[in-house]
């Protein structure tokens, strides 16, 4: 229930913008190199901050190969290939990459006056890995890097249409990294730099941002004795941006005197420059007293922000108890914990925000049961109720400046937000033949302004349902699909609008959250064909996406005076042929 923004999301402990490209696309990093995503929507422990939401972090699996190994797969959406070069017996090159083309094919698909939005990526990476032999040491290069595209896509005939949206999202990263395993410690060290890219923006308004990154993140873990292990770790960075704004020219304004006329000002374009220097210590036990575990943890951070200090204690514990035979094994949990964020960097730009804004912060609790029906049946039941405070929030307030003026604050650190309901997770384990899991989320999410009553928050969505299944029917054939459901987030309706002569523009009437968007439901479907050889394996897939061709609402925005509303849809029905070789 919380936004997207207050989310992290994280490669072997780097954080990155996203791990999806966009429209529910592949991920930034070819899947030869992950081995594991630990997905946390609340109640994480210490070694992760900087987020009340909750944290995603994907793994990455060392690459010492014996032999060369790769794979290239080419379809309708997108190509993409991954080659692992031993280089001697302690070092090995891994080279990967994808790129999509699905807006140059979308047109052939689509009939009449339709318009879609359409996703245009690519991905890269690039890592050496030196382990040798018997050593307790390994080190690392990893570079790799993405970019995400948002492109509307007219039908043949249907490019009169003035819809114009610059929404990209594109990062860099090069990460050094030092490990060590010894008999009594495991220690890892990494040192990062990148950089990020992010634009959005409507016809004439655009909001340009570039960040250059740079940080450092260790790890060490003690077996102190066999029923406590003790983990703590350093978490720095440091993130310059530079924002560049630029909206339609101010309205139009009158002259003093009667008779001159109306002037037409230029275009307005702000450059704003921002840092964010956040330092955290952070330390964590792992307490097991036969079937019961404690994790009690403590993270401590320092902000500085547009050049003022903050400061953040947050004490954390997560319990777990398992009860019954290990064939039904029962298991207990809880978590409670406090989290905080620095404010979106647009609330503290000097002038049209508030430097001196505090942090934001989270008071998360949970609990809930996992159950282990069969050998290969899970259940999880979760409750959560995360109390949000200290949000950001425009106000109308004055204070008085040093100078004596009267001056506007913009922002204050007057919102709250709670989010609350429960989680179910079914799981069946791989077996040889299915596998399978269904996930469905009951939630709440509101917020209250200074002065004013609990509303529904932009990001509340009542039901979420996922359910994923693959079966593999022998002879190289498998079947695979996923269907997705999820409630509109809440949304305006505009009634009528008013115009306003001294600023030549039209203001909406209408009530903020008095309705939803239209819910969003797809089906996806996959067949899979595998050949063996001796040396090498030829895979061939049909991907069809969004197989009902669901019409899911994607984008929208009114006219100028409010009356008529222009939906842009995502991707219809998309039958995809792809062809895969591995060796």
């Amino acid at each position: 229930g919380s936004s997207p923004n207050d989310t992290g999301t994280y490669l072997d402990g780097i954080q990155i913008p996203i791990l999806y490209h966009f429209g529910g696309g592949p991920s930034v990093i070819n899947p030869e190199l992950v081995d594991k995503i630990d997905f946390y929507p609340g109640g994480f422990g210490a070694e992760y901050g900087r987020a009340i939401g909750g944290i995603v972090d994907v793994g990455t699996r060392p690459v010492i190969d014996s032999q060369w190994h790769g794979s290239a797969k080419v379809d309708l959406l997108d190509s993409g290939a991954y080659l692992a070069v031993p280089l001697n017996d302690a070092l090995s090159l891994s080279v990967g990459g994808r790129r999509s083309y699905v807006d140059l094919f979308l047109p052939l698909v689509l009939s009449g006056q339709s318009v879609r939005v359409s996703p245009v990526y690519f991905d890269y990476q690039l890592r050496l890995d030196f382990h040798p032999k018997g050593s307790r040491h390994q080190l690392q290069l990893f570079g790799f890097g993405s970019d995400d595209l948002l492109k509307v896509v007219f039908a043949p005939g249907g490019s009169d249409q003035d819809i114009e949206i610059n929404n990209h999202t594109g990062f860099q990263r090069l990460v050094a990294a030092w490990t060590y395993r010894g008999d009594r410690l495991t220690n890892r060290l990494q040192v990062f730099a990148g950089k990020n890219e992010n634009s959005i923006g409507l016809d004439i308004f655009q909001v340009d941002q570039d960040d250059n990154v740079l940080g450092v993140r260790e790890r060490l873990e003690v077996p102190v004795t066999p029923w406590l292990t003790a983990r703590a770790g350093l978490d720095i960075s440091l993130t310059q941006s530079e924002v560049i704004i630029r909206s339609p020219p101010p309205p139009i304004s009158y002259r003093g005197f009667p008779g001159e006329g109306i002037t037409l000002e230029d275009p307005v374009t702000s450059v704003i420059n921002h840092d964010n220097f956040p330092y955290a210590q952070w330390l964590e036990a792992q307490l097991t007293f036969g079937d019961l575990k404690l994790f009690p943890s403590a993270r401590i951070e320092q902000y500085r922000v547009s050049g003022q200090w903050r400061f953040a204690a947050d004490p954390r514990l997560v319990v777990r108890q398992e009860l019954g035979p290990a064939e039904h094994r029962t298991t207990l949990k809880a978590s409670v914990g406090l989290y905080h964020q620095a404010p979106e960097p647009g609330a503290l730009r000097p002038g049209t925000g508030n430097p001196d804004l505090g942090l934001e912060a989270a008071f998360q609790t949970s609990a809930g049961v996992e159950q282990k029906i069969t050998d290969t049946i899970n259940v999880d039941v979760t409750g959560f109720y995360n109390r949000r405070y200290d949000l950001a929030d425009r106000t109308n307030d004055t204070f008085t400046a040093e100078d004596g003026s009267i001056q506007r604050e913009n922002f204050d650190n007057s919102l709250l937000g709670r989010s609350y309901g429960m989680e179910v997770f079914l799981r069946r384990e791989l077996t040889s033949d299915f596998f399978g899991w269904v996930a469905y989320t009951l939630s709440w999410s509101e917020q209250k302004a200074k002065d004013r009553a609990w509303e529904w928050t932009g990001f509340d969505q009542r039901h979420i349902l996922t359910v994923v299944a693959q079966y593999k029917f022998g002879n190289g054939w498998e079947l695979g699909g996923r269907f997705r459901l999820s409630t509109g987030i809440p949304t305006g309706v505009y009634d009528d609008s008013t115009f306003d002569a001294d600023t030549n523009s039209y203001f909406a009437i209408g009530r903020a959250g008095a309705a939803r968007e239209p819910p969003f439901h797809q089906l996806d479907l996959r067949v899979d064909k595998g050949f063996v050889f001796d040396l090498w394996t030829l895979g061939l897939y049909l991907d069809v996406q969004n197989v009902y061709n669901a019409s899911n609402q994607e984008l929208s925005f009114y006219d100028y005076r409010f009356r008529t509303q222009q939906v842009v849809p995502g991707l219809p029905i998309l039958p995809t042929f792809g062809v895969k070789g591995t060796f």
